[in-house]
């Protein structure tokens, strides 16, 4: 499955940031694509729709670059199809650190259109190099962004067996059920990212509250 996942995540990143745009780097794709390959769809795919409502929250507009919520769904249904036993208190703990490590991740898309300017500034006629490299940049971005990705929560997940205290199954659900809900409707406020990531962590804690 490793070396089917390799090209995908070039091809993802690429999609997502510089060619095709085919929609297919959408997190509900992403998490399905690789829920598929590995033969535990129903988790992955759950975990594909859970990013897909957070990406709502930070549209992109402009020139302004989104978080990567395609490296997080990635990370999330590579992790959740190696697990020997998947349980929701490790579903868990791997969204939190997926999302968690899309703030390194979009980063590494404003280090790749820094390089991107520099060549341009360079060599600001040779159109074909520029795009091409371009492209090369962005598949080996998707391959080393994501794959470590994956492979650094992979290793917390190990490491964390049998030392991670969590509450209830129900609980954790209605957690995350009020979370994303909050992200969903935020989606639709003309507002600052501040008040949005603030209205989500209310969601949070107003099912916290009621539990």
């Amino acid at each position: 499955m490793e070396l089917l996942l390799i090209p995908l995540a070039g091809l993802w990143s690429m999609d997502r940031s510089t060619a095709f745009n085919f929609m297919i780097s959408r997190p509900l794709v992403v998490a399905a694509v690789i829920g598929g390959i590995s033969g535990n769809f129903i988790w992955c795919f759950a975990g594909g729709i859970l990013f897909e409502i957070i990406g709502l929250m930070d549209m992109p507009v402009g020139t302004r670059i989104s978080r990567d919520s395609t490296f997080a769904a990635f990370v999330f249904a590579y992790v959740i199809a190696h697990l020997p036993v998947v349980t929701t208190e490790y579903c868990f703990f791997t969204l939190i650190i997926a999302y968690v490590l899309v703030f390194p991740a979009t980063y590494s898309i404003v280090f790749t259109r820094w390089i991107n300017k520099k060549l341009y500034q360079r060599s600001p006629h040779r159109e074909s190099f520029l795009i091409w490299t371009g492209q090369a940049i962005a598949f080996a971005r998707g391959v080393i962004v994501y794959a470590g990705g994956a492979v650094l929560i992979s290793w917390l997940i190990e490491y964390a067996a049998g030392r991670l205290i969590v509450p209830s199954v129900s609980f954790l659900w209605l957690v995350i059920f009020f979370c994303f809900l909050a992200g969903y409707f935020s989606g639709f406020l003309t507002a600052s990212m501040r008040l949005k990531i603030a209205l989500l962590l209310l969601g949070g804690a107003f099912a916290w509250l009621i539990l």
